[in-house]
Formats: structure tokens, sequence, C-alpha cells
């Protein structure tokens, strides 16, 4: 009797699994698994590096999919900056198609940082001297219009930026980029996501942020909206072999220990707010520490934060210039 209400049960199981698209591949045994030409889930594949950052290729070998990176910050620390600069090196370097769903700032403000950034690297890091340089030219400058202004009399190296924009936009040996400009709802966003990864044939996704979701608050709380989103997104990634990167942001309580220099009783795990689930759900973490005078002095120090897939690193400091997105270590 046991054994034929335990068939059932299975067979049930088994068909509640063929509706159910998000709940697995059911009951597996580990010969399944292990076969001649190899497992039956897809592995993470190899798609781009962390750019400049030398501590970060050689920790983690690059970036790779099915991963969730979360990269946590104090507010206008530059952690947008620091996943554009990340989404940039994909789509030139590598010549990965990505979609940015840029819910904090808007699609100009991310297009406008993107055109900074490739004006710099084409335009600054060919020439030997640097009185040849051509700074200055940031997102504000771009999504502004400010060519001519006391702080900024250049007008003439605006058609030049728009022709290096289009080169972005349009050159072949680069990925595609694609823009969500839509709200971000619970009930809906996967949906938005899943269109824009299959139209543009997207490897990364950038979510900048995910916890600012919208939701039905009469359904749920913010934090358990928050934690189905970072459930279901890590979810997605896993099953459609892609990465996804969103910035997060520090508690008050962390800030307050790290600007005082007090991190002995400093647990990371807990760092972040909104969810405890942002960092349970990550496969891949660490965070982006600067004071004021930091940044003003171009420093910057990535900490890192224990999760399932990474083991700790050691805390390093790297250059930055976020005029330019530009993050770099000293041994560069």
């Amino acid at each position: 009797f046991e054994d034929a209400r335990d068939y059932v049960r299975r067979g049930l199981a088994e068909i509640e699994g063929t509706i159910e698209i998000s709940s697995g591949q059911g009951f597996l045994s580990l010969d399944d698994l292990v076969t001649d030409d190899g497992d039956i889930y897809s592995k993470g594949e190899l798609i781009c590096d962390y750019g400049d950052i030398v501590e970060l290729n050689e920790h983690f070998g690059g970036i790779y999919t099915q991963n969730l990176i979360t990269v946590a910050g104090p507010n206008k620390g530059g952690k947008t900056k620091f996943c554009l600069n990340l989404v940039y090196n994909a789509v030139t370097r590598f010549g990965q198609n990505v979609t940015i769903w840029p819910i904090e700032g808007g699609v100009q403000s991310a297009a406008s940082e993107l055109r900074a950034i490739h004006f710099d690297r084409t335009v600054n890091r060919s020439i030997d001297s640097m009185e040849d340089a051509k700074t200055g030219v940031t997102r504000d400058v771009i999504q502004h219009d400010k060519w001519n202004t006391p702080n900024f009399r250049h007008p003439d190296w605006k058609e030049m930026e728009y022709a290096f924009a289009k080169d972005l936009a349009t050159n072949p040996k680069y990925g595609r980029i694609d823009f969500i400009d839509r709200n971000l709802h619970i009930d809906t966003f996967l949906d938005e996501i899943d269109t824009s990864v299959k139209s543009n044939g997207s490897s990364l996704i950038l979510i900048d942020y995910l916890a600012l979701l919208k939701y039905d608050y009469r359904r749920m709380a913010n934090h358990e909206a928050i934690k189905m989103a970072y459930q279901q997104v890590l979810n997605y990634a896993k099953k459609n072999n892609v990465t996804v990167i969103s910035p997060a942001q520090y508690t008050q309580d962390t800030i307050e220990k790290l600007g005082r220099g007090n991190t002995s009783d400093l647990e990371m795990r807990n760092s972040v707010g909104g969810s405890a689930e942002i960092l349970r759900a990550s496969d891949i973490a660490f965070t982006l520490w600067s004071s004021t005078q930091d940044l003003a002095n171009n420093r910057m120090t990535l900490l890192s934060i224990p999760t399932r897939n990474q083991r700790p690193f050691e805390s390093f400091e790297i250059l930055v210039d976020l005029g330019t997105c530009t993050f770099m270590s000293h041994r560069h």
C-alpha cells in the first residue's frame, strides 16, 4: 500500500511539475545527471570580466552566466557608474548583448553615461600625452547639452561626441544595448525582462535597482516584495543562462560604522537594507566603500561579502574617477 501511495504521489508531483514551469526538472537520480554528453543542466559561461580591476578578475575568473551579482554601497557612492562600466566592458570588449533597466536614473541618464565612457575610452586612452586629452565630457555635459557653458567651453567637441555615440550604437563589433523604460512591477517585470532578453539576445542584465520595484502594498510588505523579486530573478538567471547585476543600498548602521572605521563588529552579510534576501539570493556580492574625501582623492575600497558561490577576498583599494566611470586597480 505504501509503495503504491508513494508511486501515486510521485506521479502527481511530476504532473504538477509539467504545469508549473518554475518547479524544476522533477525527480532525478545521480545517474540522470552524470551522462556521457554532460549534465542535463547547462553550465555557466564566461561572458566578460571586471575590466581593469585585476583583483576581481583573479578572484572570480571573470563574469559568468547563471549568476546574480550584487554591488552594494552607500548612496551616491558610484554603484551605478561601476555597473555601467561593467556593461560597457561587456559590450565593447566582449561583444555581449545587454539589457539595462535603469529604474533609478532613467534611460537618458544611463545612455548618456555610456556615451561619456565611450568618448573617454576612445579619445583619451589612445593618446601619448595628457596635453592632448579631451577631459570633462561627462554624463551631465551630454545629457543636458552643456557643451558651451562657463565651466565647459568646448562646443566643437559636441559633433565629435555624437559620432562616437553613433559608433557605440551601430558598430558591428560591439554588442547591442536594449533599454527597458517602464515601471518595474512585481507582477510583470519578469515578462518585461524576458521580452528584452529574447529580442536582443542579451547575456547580461543590469537592473538599477531591483529593490525599487513597485508592488501592491495591500497584498505584501516591502521586504516580502523584494524577497520575491530576488528569488524570481535568481531563478530566471539560472534557467535562461544569463547574468543579472543589480546595485544595493547600505543600511544606515553600516554607513555609520564604516565612516567611523569601526568594522570590528560589522557583519557584511547584514549590510544591505530592504530584505535579507538580497544577499541570500546573490551568487556573488561585494561592496564599494568610499568617503567623500576618498572620492575627492580618486580612491575607493572594495570589501568582500561571503556568499554561497564565492570565498571571501581581502579588501583592496582601487583608483576611481566617477566623471569618466573609471575603476582601476593600482596593479593595472
